[in-house]
């Protein structure tokens, strides 16, 4: 969600089929967000986030962020005319400086839906970075094929029989059972 520390005007959605708009969500409407939970506090930066991926966000949006300052950030969104069918997106991106040691890690839950439930992400790890956007992806089995993004928790899977990695990009580490295997990566 576009958060704005200084305005919460919309933001328009650059070269968009659709023409979307991210709005802010801390503009409360009924029924749409609930509240901000305890410990939650907004920050921003001026450095520019590298979105380059297949959705690009505006820039201005990845530069705002909410976090949670009592280890956790829990947030709640009630849509108009959901559940129904829809898309959802998610974009995260580490925009603040933390000493060598330190990192912070996102995970995505959504309650009853473990498949779209995520592992423990370290961002800066798996984006190749700070100030670099990483869109978790999901992973789907379809007529014998594995298709969306490699997490970084894939593990040993017996009956791989080819990887096919499009356009030689890996977003998470290969596990060394995989690689011991003689496995077609294109």
């Amino acid at each position: 969600m576009y958060k704005d520390l200084k305005s919460d005007a919309p933001v328009r959605y650059p070269h968009d089929l659709f023409d979307r708009i991210w709005e802010s969500d801390s503009v409360k409407k009924a029924i749409y967000l609930v509240d901000f939970a305890d410990g939650t506090e907004k920050i921003a930066t001026n450095v520019s986030i590298d979105v380059n991926g297949d959705e690009m966000p505006p820039v201005k949006v990845m530069q705002t962020a909410v976090v949670g300052t009592s280890g956790f950030l829990k947030y709640r969104l009630n849509l108009d005319g959901f559940p129904a069918v829809g898309c959802a997106f998610s974009y995260l991106a580490e925009i603040e400086d933390f000493l060598q040691n330190e990192s912070r890690k996102f995970r995505l839950v959504l309650p009853g839906q473990p498949s779209v439930s995520k592992a423990i992400v370290n961002i800066k790890e798996i984006a190749r970075g700070k100030y670099r956007m990483y869109q978790p992806g999901f992973i789907h089995l379809e007529n014998n094929q594995l298709t969306g993004v490699l997490p970084a928790t894939l593990g040993n899977l017996p009956n791989l029989k080819e990887l096919y990695v499009e356009n030689n990009m890996l977003s998470g580490t290969v596990s060394s059972e995989l690689l011991s295997k003689d496995l077609i990566i294109k």
